[in-house]
């Protein structure tokens, strides 16, 4: 979860105001569907993997996997 958390830290606050934001601003201009369905994937992709982490962490302190 600390992982999931860190990529998020690092998307939001180091990648995006250094670099994401204007990547994002000239491809939407040349092709704004492309980037709209890149950006809805990559979002998509971060979210799996939040459930999934969610997932694990709630069938851990249940005792569903028994190390």
């Amino acid at each position: 979860m600390t992982i999931v958390w860190a990529l998020f830290m690092f998307v939001l606050w180091v990648a995006e105001p250094l670099f994401l934001n204007r990547l994002f601003k000239k491809h939407a201009r040349t092709n704004p569907e492309k980037t709209f369905v890149f950006v809805h994937g990559f979002h998509m992709v971060l979210l799996t993997l939040s459930l999934v982490t969610i997932a694990g962490a709630v069938a851990g302190s249940h005792g569903w996997f028994p190390i």
